[in-house]
C-alpha cells in the first residue's frame, strides 16, 4: 500500500469499517512519511520559536547519528565484527549480500534499524536508520487523527522523562523478547568482537543529541518538588535521577530474562552471560599492590563487598540507584542485603540463576526515584566513600556530580535576572573555576588501564572539587 493509500485510508475510513482496513494504520510508513516541508521537514533556519516541531525531521537527517545506524553495520569495523562471529567469507557484504543482510537482520537490526514496529526489515525501511517510528512510534494512526494515534498506544509517549529514558534503555542497555517484539541485547560474545560496551547514561545521551524539540518546554515540563523554587534548575538532577533508575530497570528486567533462560532449550544464550561482570574483572593488570587489592580490602557498613579476586557484578547500573535507596530511609537497610545477596551469588562462578532470578524480580519494584532528585544527587555526589573505586562506579559518579553541577549552573541563571550583578559575577567565576576541576577529574577517567582513584593527582581533585561545589550551595 502506498503512503497516499494509507494517508486516504486513515483519514477517511470509518470507524467501523473492517479490522483489516485498519489495520493499515499500525504499519510503519517509514521517514518520508514525515518529510514534508509543511511537516516534519522544514528549513532549520526558518523554524522560529515553537517550531522545532517543524525541521526535527531536518535535524535529525542531517545531524543526529541515529540516521546513520544502519549504515554503520557496512562499515569496515562492523564487516570485522561480524567476520570473528562467523565464517568471514560468508559475510562480504560484495560477494554475498543476502548472507550479510541476513546476518544483520538476526543480530543486528533489531537496534539498528527500525523493525518490529509494523514491518520487517526487509521491507527497505531499515536503511532509514533508527528512524521516527524507533522512538515516536508508527505514524498510520497519526496521519489520521494524533489523539487517536495515542489513545491508541502506537504513539510512545516522549514528552516526560521516564516513557522517554524506557524508549532509549531497549537498546540502548537491552530488553528480552516480549509482545511480539524481538530480544534486543549486546552479550559478551558481540563485545569480543568488537562491539562497543553499552554503557549508557541517559542524561549525558540526551544532551549529547542534536535537539529536535522545544529544550525550553522541555525543561518546563519537569516535576517540581517542595523546596526547589525553579523547575529548570531541577531538570539536570532530574533527568540523571530518572535515567538512573530507568536503566537499572532495564538491566535488571534483562538480568532477570537470562537467569530465566538458564537450562532452557535456547543454546544460543549461555549462562552466566559474562556482559553481566564488570569487565575490569578480567580486564586488568596483573600487579602486585594495585589499587583494586587496595579497594576490595575495604569494607564500609552501607557497602559490604564480594571476597577479592572474585567476578563483580553490576558496576555500570547499580551503584547508584542502589546507595539512592540507602540515603533515601533507614528502612532500605533490607533492600540493601538483598542487593548484596544478588552481588554474592553473581560473583560465583556458576550464579545459581534461580536465586538470581528470585532476587531480581524482588528488587525490581524498588527501583522507583526517591523524590527530590535535587537534594537525591548532592548527597550522592557528597557520598562517594560508600563506591568500591572501580572505573565504572567512579564514571557514575562524575556524570552525578556533572549533573549537579549543571543543576547548580541554572539556578545561577535564573537568580541572574534579578539578583546582584557583584554576587552574581562572583558566582559565574565559582561555577567556571568548579568545570574546570570537572574537566581534570574526566581526564583521570579517560582510560580505564590508567585510571588509579587512590592517586594522588585524583585524591586532590575530587578534594577540591567538592570544596568548590559547597561554596557554590551557599
Amino acid at each position: 500500500m502506498t503512503f497516499t493509500a494509507v494517508f486516504l485510508t486513515a483519514i477517511l475510513m470509518p470507524a467501523t469499517e473492517p479490522s483489516a482496513a485498519q489495520a493499515a494504520t499500525h504499519l510503519s510508513l517509514g521517514m518520508n512519511s514525515c518529510t514534508a516541508s509543511a511537516c516534519h521537514g522544514g528549513s532549520v533556519a526558518a523554524a522560529g520559536k515553537q517550531r522545532e516541531w517543524n525541521s526535527s525531521y531536518t535535524v535529525w537527517a542531517t545531524k543526529d547519528p541515529h540516521a546513520d545506524a544502519y549504515a554503520v553495520l557496512f562499515g569496515d569495523r562492523s564487516q570485522r565484527i561480524v567476520a570473528r562471529l562467523v565464517f568471514p567469507e560468508k559475510v562480504d557484504p560484495q560477494k554475498n549480500p543476502k548472507e550479510y543482510r541476513s546476518f544483520l537482520e538476526k543480530r543486528c537490526a533489531t537496534c539498528h534499524a527500525t523493525i518490529g514496529e509494523g514491518r520487517p526489515s526487509s521491507d527497505g525501511f531499515a536503511e532509514d536508520g533508527v528512524s521516527c517510528a524507533s522512538c515516536h512510534g508508527v505514524a498510520g494512526e497519526w496521519l489520521g487523527d494524533k489523539h487517536a494515534g495515542r489513545k491508541s498506544g502506537q504513539m510512545k509517549v516522549t514528552q516526560q522523562l521516564a516513557p522517554r529514558a524506557k524508549v532509549c534503555v531497549v537498546c540502548h542497555v537491552g530488553s528480552p523478547a516480549h509482545n511480539g517484539e524481538p530480544a534486543r541485547e549486546v552479550n559478551h560474545d558481540l563485545i569480543a568482537a568488537g562491539h562497543p560496551r553499552l554503557n549508557f547514561e541517559f542524561s549525558a545521551y540526551l544532551n549529547s543529541l542534536p535537539a529536535h524539540w522545544d529544550v525550553e518546554k522541555d525543561r518546563n515540563r519537569v516535576r517540581q518538588p517542595e523546596g526547589v523554587k525553579k523547575a529548570q534548575a531541577n531538570f539536570a538532577a532530574e533527568t540523571w535521577l530518572t535515567g538512573q533508575f530507568v536503566a537499572a530497570d532495564a538491566a535488571f528486567e534483562l538480568l532477570a530474562a537470562r537467569a530465566k533462560a538458564d537450562g532452557g532449550t535456547d543454546k544460543e544464550h549461555a549462562w552466566p552471560e559474562f556482559s553481566e561482570i564488570s569487565c575490569y574483572s578480567c580486564h586488568h593488570e596483573l600487579r602486585s599492590q594495585s589499587y583494586r587489592q587496595k579497594l576490595f580490602h575495604r569494607e564500609t557498613p552501607a557497602n559490604r563487598r564480594s571476597p577479592i579476586g572474585s567476578l563483580v557484578w553490576g558496576t555500570w547500573y547499580s551503584p547508584m540507584p542502589r546507595q539512592a535507596l540507602l540515603l533515601q530511609s533507614a528502612g532500605a537497610a533490607n533492600d540493601e542485603d538483598s542487593w548484596h545477596q544478588l552481588e554474592l551469588a553473581m560473583s560465583a562462578i556458576h550464579p545459581d540463576s534461580k536465586k538470581v532470578l528470585s532476587l531480581t524480580t524482588a528488587l525490581r519494584p524498588k527501583l522507583t526515584p526517591p523524590a527530590n532528585p535535587l537534594q537525591t544527587v548532592e548527597r550522592l555526589v557528597k557520598n562517594l566513600s560508600a563506591l568500591r573505586g572501580d572505573w565504572d562506579e567512579v564514571a557514575q559518579w562524575y556524570l552525578a556530580t556533572t549533573a549537579w553541577h549543571q543543576a547548580l549552573r541554572e539556578e545561577h541563571m535564573e537568580s541572574q535576572k534579578n539578583g546582584d550583578p557583584v554576587k552574581s559575577g562572583e558566582r559565574e567565576a565559582a561555577l567556571r573555576e568548579s568545570q574546570s576541576t570537572l574537566e581534570k577529574i574526566r581526564g583521570q577517567l579517560e582510560s580505564p588501564l590508567e585510571f588509579d582513584p587512590t592517586g594522588e593527582a585524583f585524591q586532590d581533585a575530587v578534594k577540591l572539587l567538592l570544596q568548590q561545589l559547597a561554596k557554590l550551595e551557599g
